[in-house]
């Protein structure tokens, strides 16, 4: 069996803020989150261009926004540092700590999000907490890795990578929910797998 290959790639941290709708022309539209430089007063934009900011007065539990993910229903996830957001482009569903509630989540800074191919979806907080969602029940399973999980990543094989502060890279098992350290790091923020099996992280 071929020994499998981890590549690291350094690389600074980028800032990200605020959630805008662009709408280009009356078919296409297009959610994306803005990097601080790109509403720059150096920045020329199209006339046909229009913007919607979303924020809190639409219902977004906070208005600095983490990460965002479109799943394969089409929900748009949004994480903020004040919660996570489902948002079916009209209305927003808030989920939220609750000390009172055991399926709640247990942070409400969410650092990263993921789908895997069961359509599972997946946040990582910024105290270590790795959120399995339940769409039936709106509830959350969770997994403790003691430090920022930022991020999340299922490979060809099925095989679930965690990315965290330190210590660093892990292994995930879905079904039994054993971890294994893989790797130290001081921060992981992105795995990816190339053509040839080969998983790469950025730290």
């Amino acid at each position: 069996m071929q020994a499998l290959k981890v590549n690291i790639i350094s690389s600074p941290k980028i800032a990200i803020g605020s959630l805008y709708r662009m709408r280009m022309g009356p078919v296409i539209t297009i959610t994306f989150l803005s990097v601080v430089s790109l509403f720059s007063q150096n920045s020329t934009l199209n006339e046909s261009i229009q913007f919607e900011h979303i924020t809190m007065a639409q219902g977004l539990s906070y208005n600095c926004v983490e990460v965002i993910l479109q799943d394969h229903m089409g929900f748009l996830w949004i994480a903020t540092r004040n919660g996570l957001n489902k948002y079916d482009g009209y209305e927003m569903t808030v989920y939220t700590h609750d000390p009172e509630d055991e399926g709640s989540l247990r942070d409400n800074v969410i650092e990263s999000l993921y789908e895997d191919r069961s359509g599972n979806i997946w946040a990582g907080t910024q105290n270590g907490w790795l959120e399995q969602f339940d769409r039936a029940t709106g509830r959350f399973r969770h997994y403790n890795f003691g430090s920022h999980v930022r991020a999340i990543f299922e490979d060809s094989n099925n095989m679930f990578w965690i990315g965290t502060s330190l210590p660093g890279l892990w292994q995930f098992d879905r079904i039994s929910g054993d971890t294994t350290l893989v790797g130290q790091s001081r921060m992981i923020t992105a795995i990816f797998e190339d053509s040839e099996d080969n998983i790469w992280i950025i730290s």
